[in-house]
């Protein structure tokens, strides 16, 4: 109960969250058998939603007849959506069975008490076939060793850069400096792009941080120390964020980047103004498009992030990863049925079908298998090859997951804009997020 309690009061503070429970807005239609066990998957509006609609509609067509379970599929909209979610699990809403939770906030939901654990129903299941997922997918769904979510949409940033003007992409995250230095106007007159690259800045977003986090591991640091204090405030943190200290003071970035998240470092990317971008996996689908990208589109490459140069020669790299999740409502009466369409909908087939029109289902045998391949190419086989090296999702330590992103949003912008030094930024940012593990660990969050 006392977790509980203390789960309430971080949401609310971290969502800034009022209201009551809303219904869903939008639902898949079709005649209900009393027969037949209806199974309420709710998701946000958006590409994500509608690219299950038709995943969910073949389930409906071939396999309700065989196992007696309907899908019934709602859509929030997307602005909000955290919000809404949240009260809804709060109110022990048992009406919706199946959620869609950022894997950020699967700790607290599960800490809560408010999803299922799912490592039962994955054991009896002889067909869920855990070991095919890539494991800092599947990670990202666990809290305290459990398995809670099962994603069905990963992410990760990448390079992509103009193949045209960079015929080796840079390796180390000292050549993209020197690359975004060749390849701004403020440094080089004759560059053919305005700026180098872009920088992920946005206030609200978790992005900020998530970049940030593939040069701080890069460099060697951990978010947490052994005993779950909060360490950035090292040579890690500094050289990380120095990296955007360059990009602004050298005017390598547009100049509004404050305003820079996904379809902003995307557009610049389209429109030409720069070289290079860190980005999420998803862009390839449109940068890699004539129609969506006709400037850029013959011309974009992808490559590994960027790392840090070893003693040995090699090279350090970190990918940030993190997923959306379908979970169980913990106060769902129907939690084996919903299981079961989960394991559908992540799994070979229906996973292979909802990445097929544009998700990110986790699994090896669907990011390398030749269907995927003949929309895609390689693009999605060398995401798994390099997650499977490289990718790390944040340290589930409740509630830092969200509330740590908004600190280190703000302490970067303010070291990245002049305002502060690094080492003011990363103190203050440091001593805030101790601050408020220590109230969590109290519970006193307020």
């Amino acid at each position: 109960m006392k977790a509980k309690k203390l789960l309430i009061s971080a949401l609310f503070v971290s969502l800034g969250l009022t209201g009551c429970s809303p219904q869903p807005e939008t639902a898949s239609s079709g005649h209900n058998s009393a027969k037949e066990t209806v199974v309420n998957l709710q998701m946000w509006e958006g590409p994500e939603g509608e690219a299950m609609r038709p995943v969910v509609d073949a389930w409906n067509k071939t396999k309700t007849k065989e196992t007696g379970i309907k899908i019934n599929l709602s859509l929030l909209g997307r602005n909000g959506y955290a919000d809404k979610l949240t009260s809804q699990l709060l109110s022990k809403n048992d009406t919706i069975d199946i959620v869609y939770p950022m894997s950020w906030f699967v700790p607290q939901y599960a800490q809560g008490g408010f999803l299922e654990p799912l490592d039962s129903y994955i054991a009896e299941d002889s067909n869920f076939a855990i070991q095919d997922f890539i494991t800092a997918g599947l990670d990202t769904g666990k809290y305290k060793g459990k398995q809670y979510g099962i994603p069905v949409d990963m992410s990760e940033p990448v390079l992509f850069y103009r193949k045209d003007l960079l015929p080796v992409p840079p390796q180390t995250w000292d050549e993209a400096l020197e690359a975004a230095r060749k390849f701004s106007k403020s440094t080089n007159s004759d560059s053919p792009t305005q700026f180098g690259t872009t920088l992920y800045a946005a206030a609200g977003f978790a992005e900020p941080m998530h970049m940030w986090e593939e040069l701080f591991w890069a460099y060697g640091g951990e978010l947490f120390d052994k005993e779950g204090a909060p360490s950035i405030n090292n040579e890690a943190g500094q050289k990380a964020t120095q990296y955007g200290v360059e990009l602004v003071k050298n005017k390598w970035v547009p100049a509004d980047y404050t305003n820079y998240e996904y379809p902003q470092t995307l557009g610049a990317f389209q429109a030409g103004k720069v070289a290079f971008i860190q980005q999420w996996n998803a862009a390839w689908a449109d940068l890699s498009n004539k129609n969506k990208s006709p400037l850029v589109a013959d011309k974009v490459g992808y490559a590994p992030i960027p790392g840090v140069k070893q003693q040995d020669g090699s090279i350090k790299r970190s990918y940030h990863v993190h997923s959306i999740t379908l979970a169980i409502n913990a106060s769902s009466k129907k939690k084996s049925e919903a299981f079961q369409v989960i394991a559908y909908l992540s799994g070979k087939e229906g996973g292979l079908e909802y990445t097929l029109r544009g998700g990110s289902t986790p699994r090896q045998s669907i990011f390398k298998s030749d269907k995927v391949k003949e929309v895609y190419g390689d693009y999605y086989s060398f995401l798994a090859n390099e997650v499977d090296k490289h990718g790390k999702s944040e340290p589930p330590i409740l509630p830092m997951t969200y509330i740590s992103s908004n600190i280190m949003n703000k302490a970067l912008n303010a070291a990245w804009s002049g305002a502060i030094t690094v080492d003011e930024a990363l103190s203050s940012a440091e001593k805030d997020m101790k601050t408020q593990l220590e109230k969590t660990k109290q519970g006193e969050m307020k």
